[in-house]
């Protein structure tokens, strides 16, 4: 048996169409029987319905909080470093959401988020306490803000507009790094205590691990570990909680993120650099001339999503599913849709890529059709 083999038609009015055709070795005798499921044809619609208001795709910017100067720098994939936005006093923490606004965190005397526009533009979003004292901030999958503080008033969590829904947990008295995990859980460099805390969904703290002197910036990898900005190094740690050193050498390691690359961006304060490391722990150059520079974010792939769809064997599809991926930006959220006819089309799951530009989807039911088309759908 064939494997199937996605064909793209030309020539369509909806997009790119992949058809899959399923071969039967039949003879000429039996071109009147009902067709088999392996003569069954599927095609698969790989268009995109993406809203029109969304930004221009910013693969692999980052933006570095520099504490020292009061500014936000923008650093392009190789490198290259100017100045984004001018912001209030001493910027920290930084955040993108999944339309590719950046957020920043100001501490000290102003203890505002604002929030800054594509063309450096500086809003307030959120007056905080003046004891407030900001530190990092993450989002989570519902597109609420989590925002760290060092002033005692733990995490503070926040509608998409700026109004608060009150702490999310005040067990924390100096926190800085935050981050979340494929599951929803908030992890939390808890610097007073020198450990990780695990927060679940339901504000259930318990420590996922230790000896984190001076912990700051969090990031996840694809594979679900954690990395820790800790000192003059960085540590990884397995989601059983084993912590082992994944590189050194930096004069103070702050910031941290992923690029769509799967390379490690390390904000080296002590250094006024980031770093670049690569998966096997390999340290190089990436960006100099900061000014003490504390935290980094990556602007999310903005990009169109794709769906591609690997070789498959008529009986794989009839006894797992058609399998195919899609391929985004990350932490961004898509729905995936099918239709029989290309007119009525029905939503049949939602995800997030978390921490790669790769989605595994399966359609347990693509079997019972004789025709079955996919897009996917960016979510705001």
């Amino acid at each position: 048996m064939k494997a199937i083999i996605p064909l793209q038609l030309s020539n369509s009015p909806i997009g790119a169409v992949y058809r899959q055709v399923r071969h039967n070795p039949t003879t000429k005798a039996h071109a009147n029987m009902k067709p088999s499921f392996q003569q069954k044809t599927i095609a698969y619609l790989l268009a995109v319905s993406l809203c029109l208001t969304m930004a221009t795709a910013r693969a692999d910017t980052f933006y570095v909080s520099n504490y020292g100067n009061n500014t936000i720098s923008k650093i392009t994939s190789n490198g290259v470093v100017s100045t984004f936005a001018t912001v209030p006093m001493k910027p920290y923490g930084l955040v993108c959401d999944s339309r590719g606004y950046l957020y920043v965190a100001s501490s000290q005397f102003t203890n505002k988020i604002s929030w800054i526009g594509t063309n450096g533009s500086v809003n307030t979003l959120i007056n905080l306490p003046r004891a407030y004292d900001a530190t990092d901030m993450a989002f989570d999958k519902h597109g609420y803000l989590y925002v760290a503080s060092q002033g005692g008033y733990g995490i503070g969590r926040f509608r998409p507009f700026g109004s608060s829904i009150g702490p999310f947990s005040t067990k924390f008295t100096l926190a800085f790094g935050l981050a979340f995990d494929r599951d929803g859980n908030l992890f939390v460099a808890d610097a007073l205590n020198g450990r990780i805390s695990k927060v679940t969904t339901d504000g259930t703290v318990s420590t996922f691990a230790t000896g984190m002197v001076n912990a700051w910036g969090l990031a996840f990898d694809a594979r679900g570990y954690l990395y820790v900005a800790n000192s003059t190094k960085v540590s990884k740690i397995m989601p059983d909680g084993v912590v082992s050193t994944f590189a050194t050498g930096f004069g103070w390691a702050s910031g941290l993120a992923f690029g769509t690359g799967g390379d490690l961006y390390v904000v080296d304060q002590g250094k006024n650099a980031v770093s670049r490391v690569a998966p096997d722990g390999t340290v190089s150059e990436f960006a100099t001339g900061l000014s003490q520079p504390s935290f980094i974010a990556v602007q999310p792939d903005l990009s169109p999503p794709t769906l591609t769809m690997p070789p498959q064997l008529p009986e794989e599809i009839k006894q797992n599913g058609a399998t195919f991926a899609v391929n985004g930006g990350i932490n961004l959220r898509y729905q995936i849709l099918y239709s029989e006819d290309l007119v009525t089309w029905t939503p049949f799951q939602t995800n997030q890529i978390t921490a790669s530009s790769r989605m595994q989807i399966v359609d347990p039911d693509a079997a019972n059709s004789p025709q079955r088309f996919y897009r996917a759908h960016l979510l705001p």
